[in-house]
């Protein structure tokens, strides 16, 4: 769609460039007058006969001089020299398109046809680019690739002459043509697929650009309050810091004899008695006697990390979690 937009808006542009033989290419084709030299109204209205130029089809060296006899006994007839865009000149510096007409001019040709060298169906406007452009006696146009290709291969697999006219016909002189409704809807419905894909992409890369800087600033600032959470010394008063073993499970050995013997209120006043009171308000209680995130035991005097949940983690397992997600592994709580 946007391929058929772009070429009938430049079609508006282009002035007639008419083959009107062989009948195998005989049509109009597009073209573009060049910003320098004369306008092809300064041709007359009569056929002409295009043709290669020698001794290489860009024209950047000394052409040779036309030879008219070659194309017919009318010493009147114009020729028009067909040449395509690039190349270097003898120099080895890239010629221009001055340099391609005026080369032309000087061997006697009418007009120029050039032929751009890339782009398909685009064609290329010539501007002057030098001094010596203002030399320039004979009218030249530009045409695409795709037209110049056809008519090189025809030109030199036939050896036949190619009769063409240059004229002004279909030029628009109105700087701002009117388009017809199927031209302005393409338009309408380019500039609308254009903004709302823009808008997509603004807003999804604006979005995903302000989720990466959120992260990164959320867990820079977490890791510098890491040094926020007390390191504390594990001490579980119920375990036996010389052997590490429980206390508590033994005592409750002995006691659950006693409570066969003796009556059961008895057994359980026995029980508070022989337990070691916990302080859970103390700075160095913890939950867990394990590490939620590694599952290891913790040793009795260990230094862990203590989160305000009161739940207790190797520093170095739970600095990297702390960091990524800010949330007590075991109890989900906001640290910070």
């Amino acid at each position: 769609m946007i391929k058929v937009l772009i070429f009938s808006i430049f079609l508006r542009f282009c002035t007639a460039f008419r083959i009107t033989f062989p009948p195998e290419l005989t049509g109009i084709y597009p073209h573009v007058d060049a910003h320098f030299g004369p306008r092809l109204d300064s041709l007359s209205d009569t056929q002409k006969i295009l043709t290669l130029v020698q001794p290489d089809r860009f024209g950047c060296k000394q052409i040779n001089k036309l030879n008219h006899s070659l194309f017919s006994n009318d010493t009147n007839i114009e020729i028009v020299a067909l040449i395509l865009r690039g190349s270097k000149n003898a120099n080895g510096i890239p010629c221009t398109f001055s340099d391609k007409i005026l080369n032309a001019q000087k061997a006697g040709f009418t007009a120029v046809v050039v032929g751009n060298n890339i782009g398909g169906y685009w064609i290329h406007t010539m501007f002057a680019d030098n001094k010596e452009s203002v030399k320039i006696t004979i009218p030249s146009v530009s045409i695409s690739q795709n037209t110049y290709s056809g008519l090189f291969e025809y030109l030199i697999k036939t050896n036949k002459t190619i009769k063409v006219e240059l004229t002004e016909e279909g030029v628009v002189t109105n700087k701002h043509p009117k388009m017809s409704f199927y031209e302005k809807m393409l338009y309408i419905m380019l500039l609308l697929f254009l903004f709302f894909s823009a808008t997509t992409m603004f807003i999804l890369g604006g979005r995903l650009l302000y989720k990466k800087v959120r992260t990164f600033c959320d867990r820079r600032n977490r890791a510098l309050r890491l040094q926020s959470i007390p390191l504390i010394q594990y001490n579980n008063p119920n375990i036996d810091s010389d052997t590490n073993d429980t206390i508590v499970e033994n005592e409750e050995m002995d006691v659950g004899l006693d409570i066969c013997l003796d009556d059961r209120s008895d057994g359980i006043a026995e029980i508070q008695s022989k337990h070691k009171n916990i302080d859970k308000n103390s700075n160095d209680f913890v939950h867990n006697d394990t590490c939620g995130i590694c599952l290891e035991d913790f040793s009795q005097g260990e230094i862990i990390k203590r989160l305000p949940c009161k739940h207790g983690f190797h520093q170095e397992c739970v600095d990297g979690w702390l960091v990524k997600a800010g949330k007590c592994p075991i109890c989900v709580q906001t640290v910070f």
